[in-house]
């Protein structure tokens, strides 16, 4: 073309009018930037770990297809023309097709994230209530109504807890199966025995290895202290089953096959597990009281011993070793740690029976 090429000197950027500047054009404007972020961030934090099952790069990938879908509604309701695509969504006011089935989709995706944030909203409340708790597992579970042991404080909290894991499990679109042995934990806590093996028992059948044997353990020591020995031998042997290094639960083992008059096969059981962790204060006594029943009293001697030098000088370990020694039958043992609990101070915060 003619005259396309100029050489010469010009005027400096400076000096150009603005008139003449070309203008910028933005996908979105500066309020639709700050309520894309916004919903990011709130989509985000809605669908993050809901259920226990959405990780932090779905939740990313969810959050922005969220906010896109946000703002797309929002230019779809004010605009007269729109279109995504090869998809023609608005023309001349009106919605097409594709717009409603757009319309749709983004409703729905939208709802769920809302629905998700409610849910993950009771979830962290319920955590944090579950975060809060300070009476030992231990302690809780030396006999079958650990109530006594919360203060009003306490059992607020626990009640609190159990109403928010509550309002999410009634609207949940699927099971948390981590929020379930929480829930039943505060079941357990305020008294409701019978209600907190039937949540640990359905929170095992969504969970795996360690979370599993862990739920069936607590299910099955609960049941040792409700006299459903059975019951809590098959419990606990799952919950072997997913994990053979589950000391605790030998132990708990170990209980109710002694309450089914099977005391070979405890004091195997029991054995097994000191061979494991020598440390373990309530096996080895548990043993001791095993042998001075059947007149081994060196053995018996021998094992107390080793308990004494793992027990800790606290009333309250103390007394949960002579509630759980007492209702084994082993009265001489449970009475002397019994005594050694209220020698140490427990006062008026221990329960006064025997």
């Amino acid at each position: 073309p003619n005259d396309a090429l100029y050489f010469g000197f010009g005027k400096p950027p400076i000096l150009v009018p603005k008139s003449n500047a070309i203008k910028r054009s933005y996908s979105l404007t500066w309020p639709e930037e700050v309520v894309g972020a916004l919903v990011f961030l709130g989509s985000l934090l809605a669908v993050r770990g809901v259920y226990a099952l959405v990780p932090f790069l779905m939740a990313l990938g969810c959050a922005a297809v969220t906010t896109f879908l946000t703002l797309k509604m929002w230019r779809l309701i004010r605009a007269r023309e729109l279109s995504f695509y090869r998809f023609n969504l608005k023309s001349a006011g009106k919605l097409r097709k594709a717009g409603w089935a757009f319309a749709i989709f983004a409703c729905c995706w939208i709802g769920l994230n809302a629905h998700s944030g409610w849910i993950r909203y009771h979830e962290v409340l319920g955590n944090f209530a579950f975060q809060k708790i300070q009476v030992p597992d231990e302690l809780a579970l030396a006999q079958v109504n650990p109530a006594r042991w919360l203060n009003s404080t306490q059992r607020e909290n626990i009640l609190e807890g159990k109403k928010h894991y509550d309002a999410a499990s009634r609207v949940a679109l699927f099971v948390n199966s981590e929020a379930l042995p929480k829930l039943a934990w505060f079941e357990y806590l305020l008294g409701n025995a019978e209600q907190s093996i039937q949540l640990l028992g359905q929170a095992a059948s969504y969970q795996k290895d360690e979370s599993k044997a862990l739920s069936l353990y607590y299910r099955g020591a609960i049941l040792n202290r409700l006299g459903r020995h059975e019951e809590a031998r098959s419990s606990l042997d799952q919950a072997l089953a997913e994990r053979d290094d589950l000391i605790l639960a030998r132990q708990e083992k170990g209980e109710s096959l002694w309450q089914l008059g099977r005391r070979d096969e405890a004091v195997a059981v029991w054995t097994d597990a000191v061979r494991r962790n020598a440390r373990l204060a309530l096996v080895n006594n548990e043993l001791a009281g095993a042998a001075r029943s059947l007149g081994k009293l060196e053995e018996a001697s021998a094992h107390e011993k080793q308990a004494d030098q793992f027990t800790p000088n606290d009333p309250f370990y103390q007394w949960m070793l002579g509630r759980r020694l007492q209702a084994l039958g082993m009265s001489e043992l449970a009475e002397k740690h019994l005594r050694q609990a209220e020698q140490l101070g427990a006062g008026d915060g221990m329960p006064n029976e025997r």
